[in-house]
């Protein structure tokens, strides 16, 4: 997915240097996770790796990684289970605490000072999640989330009962949140047993389970109404006209000391389409949710991607038969985004059109082979009620020098947030599976025509993007694990 952002306000830093450092090869592997969160409450972040029953807090240092404190994790209650972790803001919004959950209860390890806790405290009982399944006994859970704003986060937590959301009250206990619906339940189970006597020309037939999720909801997060605050959109699928199916989505607001609406106060549906990524946003600013639909045919040949608007409006259940507008773009892959570019409040999109043409199979085996593709990032930006213009309002050439399959699942482009000062988001170009480069920013949504930086890559690395020093800039973490490979590049702004 692209990322874009920009700020009409724009002042170009004189210089752009970068620097670097890793860690020591004989901490990153397979069997470690590396999470890199403000732990300790200071400016920076720490990395935090779990691997062997232990987490190893390691704090950055100009010369590199310096480790800080060894964590011990304790063992799940019962053999063949499991203890997840996650990290999550829960007694301050300036750090993050380490938090445990086991079968029966959430635990923390609070700051002492400045380091952690040695020994866990319990925040609360719950009936987690207990089956065992193959692999490691600890494993990391993205669990925290800011609902109302207010800098301390809730819990989300699966449990054999179905899902809740977890809160922290004034007195440092926790409550659950009443939610209008249940989530993430199964509607449907059909289960059958027939084990069949042996038979010397007949198999043995032991047990066949299905179930439908039909009519079940799965549970969004998203401000559909621009005030801060989290709400809940349930998505559901339905029957529509004609008797085809649809995703429905029913939007609860957020009111008052984290209580949602007992009846949605907006519900649509549109076609469903499995192979279809959706997202929200407030496109015409009426004040109503609106949805958007991207589509990609994964054909390298044919390259097709849809981009699908469906505008709410009105009151009661609004069930689209077809979209409100679209835009057909040539990518093979869908890469798509939203955001508000010129920071006008509106919604804008980007999106990529490769410049490709087929006129015999000779061209397909061009394209197999050749060492350079061509295509265009073009940014539509929006009009409010007017929508986008059909045209774009800019566009950047962008040239990649390598074969298709050198990809391997990596996007060749990424925007990212601002790396050079100047408050809008920059490019980084993954110009084949060892090289990446840096393209800043110049305004009116336009990039440098040359690369600022370019730095070499492990071929099966993966990039993540983070601001480590809180510097306001954004910095490159470059992870291959398998390679033992891990390394930081912090953009330094002069």
């Amino acid at each position: 997915m692209l990322i874009f952002a920009s700020n009409p306000q724009h002042v170009f830093p004189a210089e752009l240097t970068f620097a670097s450092y890793a860690l020591d090869k004989n901490l990153v592997n397979d069997n470690t996770a590396i999470h890199p969160v403000n732990i300790l409450g200071g400016p920076e972040l720490e990395f935090v790796l779990v691997s062997s029953g232990k987490a190893i807090i390691y704090g950055q240092m100009p010369t590199g990684f310096v480790p800080l404190q060894t964590i011990p994790l304790p063992l799940p209650p019962s053999k063949g289970q499991h203890l997840y972790y996650g990290f999550a803001r829960v007694d301050s919004p300036d750090h993050y605490s380490l938090v445990l959950l086991s079968p029966g209860s959430v635990n923390y390890y609070p700051l002492e000072n400045g380091l952690l806790a040695p020994q866990p405290r319990q925040l609360f009982s719950s009936e987690l999640v207990s089956e065992s399944s193959p692999g490691p006994i600890h494993r990391p859970f993205d669990m925290a989330l800011d609902l109302n704003g207010d800098g301390i986060d809730e819990l989300l937590l699966p449990s054999d009962n179905g899902f809740s959301i977890n809160r922290r009250n004034p007195d440092g206990s926790y409550s659950r949140i009443k939610l209008p619906r249940n989530a993430f339940s199964v509607a449907e189970s059909f289960t059958f047993n027939r084990d069949i006597p042996k038979d010397a020309v007949r198999p043995r037939f032991f047990m066949t389970s299905m179930e439908s999720r039909r009519g079940a909801s799965d549970l969004l997060f998203f401000d559909a109404n621009n005030d801060g605050k989290q709400d809940l959109i349930y998505s559901s699928t339905a029957t529509g006209s004609a008797a085809t199916q649809v995703e429905r989505y029913d939007v609860f607001l957020q009111l008052n000391n984290l209580s949602f609406e007992e009846k949605p106060s907006q519900s649509f549906a549109v076609p469903y389409d499995s192979q279809a990524d959706v997202t929200f946003r407030d496109i015409n600013q009426d004040g109503r949710l609106d949805a958007v639909l991207v589509r990609s045919n994964l054909d390298i040949v044919n390259p097709r991607t849809v981009i699908k608007f469906y505008i709410g409006e009105g009151n009661g259940y609004q069930v689209f038969s077809h979209e409100t507008d679209r835009f057909v773009t040539k990518d093979p892959v869908g890469l798509v985004q939203l955001n508000d570019f010129n920071g006008d409040g509106v919604t804008d999109f980007a999106t990529t059109f490769f410049s490709y043409q087929f006129g015999s199979m000779e061209d397909i085996v061009d394209l197999a082979f050749a060492n350079k593709i061509q295509f265009r990032l073009q940014f539509f930006l929006g009009r409010a009620k007017q929508g986008f213009p059909r045209r774009p309002d800019s566009e950047q050439q962008i040239t990649l020098n390598t074969k298709l399959e050198n990809f391997r699942g990596n996007p060749p482009v990424m925007i990212v947030k601002d790396m050079n000062g100047d408050k809008m988001m920059d490019l980084i170009v993954r110009n084949s599976a060892r090289e990446i480069q840096v393209f800043l920013s110049q305004g009116n949504y336009k990039l440098s025509p040359a690369p600022a930086a370019t730095f070499e890559i492990p071929e099966n690395a993966s990039l993540s993007f983070l601001d480590v020093n809180s510097d306001g800039l954004s910095d490159i973490l470059v992870s291959d694990p398998a390679n033992h490979y891990f390394k930081v590049i912090v953009p330094l702004n002069r």
